[in-house]
């Protein structure tokens, strides 16, 4: 059986997330008891981040294909995976330079800013990888013609690939009304003792459009039909 690498995966994904958040969470507290600043930007959008992929984006890519699959859209787990990425990329860029360029960094609160930087930018390695794989996965769904089809071209090769099809059988129900005038034709010929060309020939003419009707795919033989008709 294949190991499902991409689980713990999404396990560090989620630990590393609220780590971030615990630590920018109490960097928020400690400068908002001990300056007469709120909280700097960068804090508050990583402490943003770690509740967007703690409580959204891991939850949502770990239970929508196995739960609800039709959920589970290519494009749309792309799509989260690239943003929350460029989250990561954005915000821990930005720590970086915030905490580089402190004039005064010591003690518990300055270590923990410090390890939310390095966290935050070992979630953004991650979220680089599963986007890679999201990209190969809506690359390898649209080589498969999944995406690229037509939906014209592809009607018309289901349905030349059925002859049972809609067609076939509205075909068929044409040719099966044709068969019937057919024999009440047939019926009244006779009834009204006509000459024989009339008898055969006139009464022939249904036949004649319910093969022409027919799809390709659906047509009997003529004689066969014309010799039961003449029966």
């Amino acid at each position: 059986m294949a190991f499902n690498f991409m689980l713990p995966l999404r396990i560090t994904q989620f630990i590393l997330g609220l780590l971030v958040l615990g630590l920018e969470a109490y960097v928020a507290s400690w400068w908002n008891r001990f300056t007469l600043y709120r909280s700097p930007d960068r804090v508050n959008f990583l402490i943003f981040a770690g509740i967007w992929t703690a409580l959204i984006v891991v939850p949502f890519l770990t239970l929508t294909p196995r739960f609800f699959p039709r959920a589970a859209h290519p494009f749309a787990i792309l799509a989260i995976e690239a943003v929350t990425m460029v989250f990561w990329f954005a915000g821990f860029i930005a720590h970086a330079v915030f905490v580089a360029n402190l004039l005064f960094c010591r003690g518990n609160v300055c270590r923990c800013a410090q390890a939310a930087t390095v966290f935050a930018a070992f979630e953004w390695v991650l979220f680089t990888a599963t986007t890679i794989m999201a990209i190969m996965h809506v690359m390898r769904t649209r080589n498969g013609g999944r995406s690229k089809r037509n939906p014209q071209m592809e009607v018309q090769t289901r349905l030349a690939s059925q002859p049972n099809s809609l067609p076939c059988d509205a075909g068929m129900a044409c040719s099966r009304f044709l068969d019937h005038t057919h024999g009440v034709l047939r019926g009244v010929m006779k009834v009204h003792r006509l000459h024989y060309y009339d008898t055969n020939l006139i009464p022939r003419l249904p036949l004649w459009l319910s093969h022409i009707l027919r799809p390709p795919s659906c047509r009997g033989g003529l004689a066969k039909d014309l010799q039961s008709g003449a029966e």
